[in-house]
């Protein structure tokens, strides 16, 4: 398992939140939507398959 930190950005109707990982903002999709006090918070998560999507942003 890896575990990743970050803080919670912006989240989006379609169960996906923004979060900033060092210098970073990366959009995660979730499984469930996302609190409505998320933003802001400091997030951990465990993953076990990370695929990335590089937009060139």
């Amino acid at each position: 398992m890896t575990a990743v930190r970050g803080t919670v950005s912006a989240t989006f109707d379609d169960e996906v939140i923004g979060v900033i990982i060092g210098g970073a903002a990366v959009q995660l999709e979730l499984d469930a939507p996302p609190p409505p006090d998320a933003v802001g918070r400091l997030v951990v998560l465990t993953v076990d398959d990370l695929e990335f999507h590089p937009t060139g942003l």
